[in-house]
């Protein structure tokens, strides 16, 4: 996994007319597990945001990823149906502005394999899509890595109706929302998976579609298995 940004990431993006056809995702049934920690060291306990703070405080004891670990493919994760009632709402002012807090529409956590998270302890990025409208949209979301897709869903969002993806396998991601023949295509890197707690929120608004991303900005470090520590 490459090195994380000493600077915090943050990308809104405005996209104008675009087509993307909505399938049915795939879905597996079993729970996601936990995966192994690493061994760690401490780290600053400092928490800062690009515009907006995460509701989650910040860890004071933080882990990072094997630099041998392999980037997750699309045949090897696995698509899992998770209880909407348990979904948490995006960041507070992020992205979708005065948008109502409507209904979950699908609440969805990508692992690896037989539904094993691959976080390393780390905690997952948290992906929204939202309807920052007043009136219910038709909205089409796609998530895919490497050019091929993960998850493709076209459902009916009510006001502040709300998808919520927990993503819980390290990889670059790409993410694709249409809407009224508005469309957004941006990416979620492989860097933003790391002991900081990050996510992205998709509003979906009156005439664009914009993507946000915010995270703490922890400095991360690890204990090498020759004793060394290190940190990004």
């Amino acid at each position: 996994m490459h090195s994380r940004r000493d600077a915090l990431h943050a990308l809104a993006v405005t996209a104008g007319a675009g087509a993307l056809t909505g399938l049915a995702g795939c879905a597996g049934d079993a729970p996601a597990g936990s995966g192994p920690g690493s061994t760690t060291a401490s780290a600053p306990t400092t928490e800062s945001t690009t515009t907006h703070s995460t509701d989650a405080p910040a860890p004071t004891t933080t882990t990072s990823r094997s630099a041998t670990a392999e980037p997750s493919s699309p045949t090897d994760l696995v698509v899992t149906e998770t209880a909407p009632a348990g979904a948490p709402s995006p960041p507070s002012g992020v992205a979708t502005g005065d948008a109502p807090d409507g209904p979950v529409v699908a609440s969805l956590a990508v692992t690896g394999p037989d539904s094993r998270d691959l976080l390393d302890g780390n905690p997952p990025h948290s992906l929204w899509v939202v309807n920052a409208t007043d009136r219910p949209r038709d909205v089409s979301f796609r998530l895919s890595t490497r050019g091929e897709p993960v998850v493709e869903r076209t459902a009916t969002f009510p006001s502040g109706g709300r998808a919520f993806l927990e993503l819980r396998a390290p990889a670059s991601y790409e993410v694709a929302v249409e809407s009224a023949g508005n469309a957004l295509r941006e990416a979620i890197d492989e860097s933003w998976f790391d002991c900081n707690r990050s996510s992205s929120t998709v509003a979906v608004g009156p005439d664009d579609v914009e993507m946000e991303s915010v995270s703490t900005m922890l400095e991360c470090v690890s204990v090498t298995p020759d004793g060394r520590i290190g940190g990004r």
